[in-house]
């Protein structure tokens, strides 16, 4: 019967590890198993029962494990990726839902200001899943990039900040970018005075030490790019990896960009 319920069963001991049922190849199987066994081994050690959502190639398993009498520990895999899937499409659904309820209007009648920014980014870090922080930067008039407003950073250091367009990986200007945890700390390597600076205040006021991987969601006004919205992972470095976030990322990009074009929001954004 419970094979009928989950995808693979797994049995560790001391011995090693036994492929008890899978419903794919062995070496597959060891395959994910260990991966996940590395990936969750503290946790693993410090509780003796539990679950797990975990991330394989692009398909998700729910993971439950109990240790057994004998000392053995028994771990069942059971795919989700389609439930996942539709779960997502959902918070894309509802996150729609609240920017045309509780933003449009206000956008097209001029009636958005600065502080709705932050609550916005509220609802789009709540409505994904692996998303911990995001942030809006805006080009201002002198042509430095700066923090408008943000969500589980600290605007208070961040707000000070002036960044030009040198200090940002190329791509970004140019189309929805997954940046991970290397490109990172690349991006604002300490190869300058200047540099270091700025990535001091990131590291206080903007969790740069945290982040895992980013993705910077572009806006343009006339065919240039003014800015961008960012939303960061704190736990995930592969949680921007799914086709399906990036070509949301870019409807969002689209969205964005025609607000701008058409109101008055990014002169309102720096009031």
């Amino acid at each position: 019967m419970l094979y009928k319920l989950t995808d693979i069963v797994v049995v560790k001991n001391e011995k090693g590890v036994e492929i008890v049922y899978s419903k794919y190849a062995k070496i597959e199987s060891e395959k994910i198993f260990k991966l996940f066994f590395v990936e969750n081994k503290k946790a693993l050690r410090e509780n003796d029962e539990g679950q797990f959502e975990f991330d394989y190639n692009g398909r998700v398993f729910k993971v439950v494990y109990v240790k057994l009498k004998n000392g053995n520990m028994m771990f069942s895999f059971q795919e989700i990726s389609k439930f996942k899937e539709f779960e997502f499409y959902r918070n894309v659904l509802e996150f729609i839902k609240v920017v045309q309820e509780g933003y449009l209007e206000k956008l097209f009648s001029g009636k958005f200001t600065r502080k709705d920014w932050k609550f916005l980014l509220k609802n789009f870090v709540k409505s994904f899943p692996n998303v911990d922080s995001a942030s809006l930067i805006l080009k201002d008039k002198d042509g430095y990039f700066r923090y408008i407003a943000a969500y589980n950073h600290d605007m208070r250091g961040l707000k000070a900040l002036k960044l030009r367009k040198e200090d940002f990986v190329p791509e970004r200007f140019e189309k929805v970018t997954v940046i991970k945890l290397d490109e990172i700390v690349e991006e604002f390597h300490f190869s300058t005075k200047r540099r270091e600076k700025i990535a001091e205040k990131l590291t206080k006021f903007g969790n740069l030490t945290r982040i895992k991987s980013l993705i910077s969601i572009p806006i343009f006004v006339d065919n240039e790019c003014i800015g961008f919205l960012v939303a960061d992972s704190w736990e995930r470095e592969d949680a921007f990896d799914r086709k399906v976030f990036e070509f949301i990322a870019g409807i969002v990009s689209n969205i964005l960009s025609d607000v701008f074009q058409k109101t008055d929001i990014y002169e309102k954004s720096f009031v």
